[in-house]
């Protein structure tokens, strides 16, 4: 089984510079480039220091769900939902008040606009890729939504596996635990 070594710190503390040494002095150590939604800094190169993705492509990643105990990946999933939600619900209240208002209500104050055109209702047309968004936010939802159902659904087949397979990569993680800790102590 393969050990995994997390180094975690605070920003500046020298988290770079341990793992370079480490890696430099055991050639047996591997870097595991993590992924970040933020934008790269100073000499940081994507695939190198970090993969750097957008925030969808990040939160899209659900072909990571496997490696997370269910209860979490849940979670994970319904805190998506929440802000899917959200999200939804202020667009189509920005749709309902841009379909509802005339092209006189949406003018700039010193755009002139022919006399006709002042009472005319918004054309749908210029709603469409709002309306588009919407759609694939709803589907996305949807789809969320289901997922859950089928996790949290006793019958669902994979669940049973994937909470069999947490639970014993969890004993082979203590057993290797406290083998360590024998070795340690009789050494």
């Amino acid at each position: 089984m393969t050990t995994v070594f997390i180094i975690s710190a605070p920003s500046g503390s020298g988290k770079s510079t341990l793992v370079g040494r480490l890696l430099r002095e055991d050639k047996n150590l591997l870097f595991s480039v993590s992924y970040t939604t933020r934008a790269a800094r100073g000499q940081e190169r994507d695939g190198e220091s970090y993969h750097f993705i957008s925030r969808e492509q990040f939160e899209a990643a659900l072909s990571l769900l496997p490696v997370l105990p269910p209860n979490e990946a849940v979670k994970l999933l319904c805190d998506r939902a929440a802000l899917l939600a959200s999200s939804i619900a202020a667009l189509e209240g920005h749709l309902v008040e841009m379909k509802s208002k005339t092209l006189g209500e949406l003018a700039e104050p010193n755009q002139q606009l022919p006399e006709p055109w002042l009472r005319q209702k918004f054309p749908e047309l210029f709603v469409v890729e709002g309306e588009y968004r919407l759609a694939l936010m709803n589907a996305e939802l949807n789809f969320i939504n289901d997922l859950v159902r089928r996790i949290t659904q006793d019958g669902w087949g994979p669940v049973g596996m994937w909470r069999e397979m947490q639970a014993h990569c969890e004993r082979e993680f203590q057993r290797e635990s406290k083998a360590a800790q024998t070795d340690t102590q009789t050494a």
